[in-house]
């Protein structure tokens, strides 16, 4: 989908790098969440049975983000002979009525496979669509493999504004930045927004500026899961805090193993020990999560008629 999240443009990229690379034998055909009513008789008119339908990975299934909620049922229920793949999700419901709207819609498909992103969302998916096949997976902005061997210097901040789905008061924002102050007095900061909705001819180009950007530092503090996304891509080490819901927390238990990231949850007394901790690490960081994706396309494999 086209607007100003850059986390929501790297999943874009990554998910092309994997159907690229692991459905050679397939044309590619993307339409975004912009155009799809009046591209919905176009690809009815061309969609054979045996075509795969991709549905966009990220943070928007539930009934917060109802368009894309909405354009997911639509698909299930219109194409009920495809085998449909819900690329890496969080679910996140807080409506019991629209719950059972989708459930009622995705219960009834015959080869539905949902990837979430973490534990919590998976046992969600498992209990309330009992029908889908549902694996854990990472998200697929990890896909994404750049080394840019950058020098590194200082700490990067990336933080959602206090308005935007923050998890934090204004108090322990504030506190936030005071003690990055005491390491770096001249960090710099992205909410990881671009300052206009990004386009799919720049998607890429978009990416890959805010990419460089992590590369150049030593350290990232955030609260945005693409900010832990986007430290791991560029081996950046890592302190993340809690967002207003289990995302990050669910995200973070699958790399537990991963020791150049640090989830403090809402401890921010434990910021300043972290940051020191991490900025005095000597080994360096190489994270390749490409196994984890040749698991993802095999499961998707496996029952193409």
């Amino acid at each position: 989908s086209e607007h100003s999240n850059i986390g929501d443009a790297a999943i874009t990229f990554g998910e092309y790098e994997f159907i690229r690379k692991h459905f050679r034998d397939y044309k590619l055909i993307e339409i975004s969440t912009y155009e799809f009513n009046d591209m919905l008789p176009y690809i009815e008119n061309i969609i054979n049975n045996d075509d795969l339908i991709f549905l966009q990975g990220g943070g928007n299934f539930g009934n917060k983000f109802k368009t894309e909620e909405n354009v997911r049922r639509v698909i299930i229920e219109n194409f009920p002979n495809n085998k449909i793949v819900i690329l890496p999700q969080t679910i996140y419901f807080t409506d019991d009525f629209e719950l059972e709207a989708s459930k009622k819609i995705y219960n009834n498909h015959a080869n539905l496979t949902i990837f979430t992103r973490g534990n919590i969302s998976l046992a969600f998916a498992k209990k309330n669509f009992p029908n889908a096949k549902c694996y854990e997976s990472l998200d697929l902005a990890l896909n994404l493999n750049f080394n840019f061997g950058y020098k590194r210097d200082g700490i990067m901040c990336c933080l959602r504004d206090l308005n935007d789905e923050s998890g934090l008061d204004e108090k322990t924002y504030n506190k936030i930045f005071k003690i990055i102050k005491l390491f770096d007095k001249n960090y710099s900061f992205t909410n990881n927004l671009w300052t206009t909705d990004i386009k799919k001819d720049q998607r890429n180009y978009v990416v890959y500026e805010q990419l460089k950007h992590f590369a150049k530092h030593k350290l990232v503090v955030t609260d945005r899961l693409h900010g832990l996304i986007f430290s791991l891509i560029t081996n950046t080490p890592c302190v993340v805090i809690s967002a207003y819901n289990y995302k990050l927390k669910e995200f973070t238990d699958m790399l537990k193993n991963n020791n150049s990231i640090v989830f403090i949850d809402k401890d921010i007394d434990k910021l300043s020990e972290t940051i020191s901790k991490l900025l005095n690490k000597k080994s360096k960081i190489q994270n390749d999560f490409s196994k984890n994706f040749i698991v993802n396309a095999k499961i998707i494999r496996e029952d193409i008629k």
